[in-house]
């Protein structure tokens, strides 16, 4: 049995050759064309993946800006109301001490007052007193007191008192 008879051998030549000018003609029209988009989209994933981690850097960037000022708004929030704080506090001493100041004049002023007031009854007082005693003692004695008889009287009346 013959495997390869010359009739057979040329169709296996011709068909060999039909096979490489295939192979060939498929690699020009179809593999390049495909390889060539394959690498066009690979580069163009790349390039995205790239533009994507930059932005995410990017807003990594903004985000730590973000937090950092929001930090110092919430120091500087934190100043104001402290300075805030202790202005009130003087201003709450200031209106505190000035009241005291205006209570102890007053006070001084009241007490300046009823000081007078007190002087003042005393001496009418003393008059009344005196004018009584003497009317008083003049008609117990029947005759007329003088001045320097109702002076000492009247001063040993309230020496007596005031003992």
């Amino acid at each position: 049995m013959d495997l390869l008879k010359p009739e057979m051998l040329g169709d296996v030549i011709i068909n060999i050759i039909n096979i490489l000018i295939l192979f060939f003609v498929t690699k020009k029209l179809l593999y390049q064309p495909v390889k060539k988009y394959l690498t066009a989209r690979r580069e163009k994933e790349l390039a995205a993946l790239t533009d994507a981690e930059q932005s995410r850097a990017e807003a990594e960037e903004a985000k730590a800006r973000y937090d950092a000022l929001v930090k110092d708004a919430e120091t500087e929030k934190e100043r104001i109301l402290a300075d805030a704080k202790r202005e009130a506090k003087e201003n709450a001493d200031e209106i505190l001490s000035g009241a005291k100041r205006s209570a102890a004049a007053l006070l001084e002023d009241a007490q300046r007052t009823a000081d007078a007031e007190k002087a003042k009854l005393m001496q009418d007082a003393h008059r009344e007193i005196g004018q009584t005693a003497v009317a008083l003692s003049g008609k117990i004695l029947g005759r007329e007191v003088s001045d320097a008889d109702n002076r000492r009287l009247i001063d040993d009346f309230f020496k007596h008192l005031g003992d």
